[in-house]
């Protein structure tokens, strides 16, 4: 596996778009800090912003509502202005009929949205690729998680770690509207693919990945329940998606969306 970007590094002026992780349906948007200057945030938005908040939180936060606008758009034109104020646990709140989630880290963020009469809950989530302490890894791996990380090469373990936790966090974000229920990092397990020719996972993705909860989410997502994930690695950086359908809806779409503006 090529050696990674050192965490945290600017993303080349060059680099390709991020690719959504996520099936043809669910709308994606991703930016960087190159996109700030054509977003702006709604007053109530604004309203949301302690004016004591850092530079870099305005702009995260700024540039995660850009990408809700622009997922939104891509639904329903209509909702291309919506303001996205701040429901219960300072998650998103949407649109009637819509679920979504935002992320954002490190100067970069994304959005996912989908109609909510296809899918219980979206879930997005952006990190830095990095190695996990000994206390770290116990505490975001369940020991089934932990005997299949000790089985990759070494060089692999950071990046699968990444996946894995982000993950997580994607899973909570696509769970918690729906059934008020908070995951911890125990509570769910991935499975991480076995190595094959010494490379776990592509160089840039995007990739499928299951899941498997491990303690009940809500009455519609008992323990045992079972979803799928995506990914994408670009430079130092993981971003994951995670989808939940409903029940009885039609399979998700599986073709990928690469997406403009989002450096």
């Amino acid at each position: 596996m090529a050696a990674s970007p050192a965490v945290g590094s600017p993303l080349p002026h060059d680099a390709p778009a991020w690719v959504s992780p996520f099936p043809a349906d669910v709308a994606f948007a991703a930016a960087s800090a190159a996109d700030a200057a054509g977003v702006a945030l709604h007053p109530a938005e604004q309203a949301l912003l302690s004016p004591r908040a850092a530079p870099r939180r305005v702009l995260e936060f700024t540039l995660g509502r850009g990408c809700a606008r622009r997922a939104l758009a891509a639904l329903d034109a209509a909702l291309a202005d919506a303001a996205i104020l701040r429901a219960d646990a300072r998650r998103p709140a949407w649109p009637a009929g819509i679920v979504g989630a935002i992320t954002h880290h490190h100067g970069l963020a994304a959005a996912a949205a989908a109609d909510s009469s296809a899918y219980r809950g979206v879930g997005v989530d952006l990190e830095a690729v990095r190695s996990p302490t000994a206390g770290l890894l116990r505490r975001i791996l369940r020991p089934e998680e932990r005997e299949q990380w000790q089985a990759l090469p070494p060089a692999e373990r950071a990046l699968a770690f990444t996946v894995a936790f982000s993950v997580k966090e994607s899973i909570f974000k696509a769970l918690y509207p729906a059934g008020g229920v908070f995951l911890g990092f125990q509570d769910a397990s991935v499975a991480l693919p076995a190595s094959a020719g010494g490379a776990v996972f592509p160089s840039a993705g995007p990739g499928p990945l299951t899941w498997e909860l491990r303690e009940p989410a809500g009455a519609a997502a008992p323990a045992g329940y079972r979803g799928q994930a995506g990914y994408v690695i670009r430079g130092g950086f993981v971003l994951t998606g995670v989808w939940v359908p409903c029940q009885g809806a039609p399979p998700p779409g599986r073709a990928r969306r690469r997406v403009s503006s989002s450096r």
